[in-house]
């Protein structure tokens, strides 16, 4: 599922993180360019690491700087299905 260029909002991140912990198909998902900014990027977070589906995550390009990429990697070792995470370019 391809979501880039939505101007997605921090507020956004909430739902799409409720979005992606109750997510039970989607292999798929770009979120790159974007507004996540920190907190949109720690609800992503969040619902990543429930998630036991998503393979592939693109968050490029969405300036969540260093609290985010944390709030990531502290996701991606929760989550033992993702196999490609792209975080270029957020901060």
């Amino acid at each position: 599922l391809d979501l880039s260029h939505n101007r997605f909002s921090e507020n956004a991140g909430e739902n799409l993180g409720i979005s992606i912990t109750s997510n039970d198909s989607l292999e798929y998902l770009s979120l790159s360019w974007n507004y996540l900014r920190r907190k949109g990027a720690v609800e992503v977070a969040n619902g990543l690491r429930a998630n036991c589906t998503l393979k592939t995550l693109d968050l490029s390009f969405n300036g969540f700087a260093d609290d985010g990429a944390a709030a990531m990697g502290e996701a991606i070792r929760a989550n033992n299905t993702l196999m490609e995470l792209d975080i270029r370019s957020v901060e």
